[in-house]
């Protein structure tokens, strides 16, 4: 992945875009937060196997038996909430991308 790929998906603020990436000065500042953002994609992309485990055993079982619906239905809504939360806020999406993996999961889980 070249500067520009990396750049345009941590998405930093405009002087520590400039300072990391076209003039090479690493501040503890700038770097904290390109170490949080990638944190947080890499907390993405781990959610998207979150539940995976549990899917694969109701597919081989053919059968959620001992699931609680009520359970499965909380997560949801709760995912949904924090998801609208923070979207309404326009908070970064590498603080919130993981309740999109987990509220998917948890929707296929459910159907």
């Amino acid at each position: 992945m070249n500067a520009t790929a990396l750049h345009a998906i941590v998405n930093l603020s405009p002087t520590c875009n400039a300072q990391i990436f076209e003039q090479h000065i690493f501040t503890s500042e700038c770097m904290t937060l390109l170490t949080s953002k990638i944190l947080g994609l890499l907390l993405i992309l781990m959610a998207t196997t979150y539940k995976i485990p549990q899917i694969r055993s109701i597919l081989r079982s053919k059968s959620a038996q001992g699931l609680s619906v009520y359970s499965l239905l909380l997560d949801i809504l709760v995912t949904t909430v924090s998801l609208s939360y923070a979207y309404r806020l326009n908070h970064p999406w590498t603080t919130f991308g993981e309740l999109y993996a987990v509220n998917v999961q948890s929707m296929l889980i459910h159907y």
